[in-house]
């Protein structure tokens, strides 16, 4: 009888063990919580959302506006590339009106220049009208207090059957307003045609 009675005080010994050990970690999990939490509000959820595993490239949203990136025809072969911040409705007339001497270019959407500007680009003439002109991203450096418009030429190639009409590449975007330095950059695509 002895032995079961020891047994069972033996077993009873080693559960409350297994009990305390256990209970024993709780307080450094509970620390570890606090900690984690406690540095995210210090560091701030802009830091995490920083961090490069979140986020490759930040980029600014755009919205594009009705009948833009555009093609015109031109009579004047000497039309020079146009890259504007637009910030009022006398400098979009303006930049249309240099780009398009026909005033075939208008904008349907009405644009409130208090919280919003434009982003307008257009190309040099070129001798075809197999060509397009489009703003494809607005990258944000927050660091450098910068945006990069970055715009892409698509040209034809040799093989691309062209019309020989002399034409401009139009688009324009519509962005939030923002104080920060826009800087341009322009890639060239060369399509390749089936012969």
């Amino acid at each position: 009888m002895n032995l079961g009675l020891l047994k069972a005080v033996y077993e009873e010994n080693m559960s409350n063990q297994k009990k305390l050990s256990g209970a024993k970690g709780l307080p450094f999990i509970i620390l570890g919580g606090v900690i984690l939490i406690a540095g995210y509000f210090l560091v701030g959820k802009d830091f995490i959302n920083n961090l490069s595993l979140f986020e490759k490239t930040k980029t600014l949203e755009m919205q594009r506006l009705e009948g833009f990136p555009a093609k015109i025809s031109v009579a004047n072969p000497d039309i020079e590339k146009q890259r504007k911040v637009i910030t009022n409705e006398k400098e979009l007339i303006d930049f249309l009106a240099f780009v398009d001497k026909t005033s075939s270019l208008t904008v349907g959407e009405k644009i409130d220049f208090s919280k919003q500007m434009l982003i307008g680009v257009s190309s040099e003439t070129f001798d075809n009208d197999e060509f397009e002109v489009k703003i494809r991203k607005i990258y944000l450096d927050k660091e450098k207090n910068k945006l990069l418009v970055s715009v892409k030429i698509m040209q034809p190639g040799d093989s691309c059957a062209k019309l020989q009409q002399p034409g401009v590449g139009v688009d324009v975007v519509v962005v939030d307003k923002t104080d920060m330095r826009i800087d341009f950059e322009t890639l060239r695509e060369t399509q390749i045609c089936k012969e």
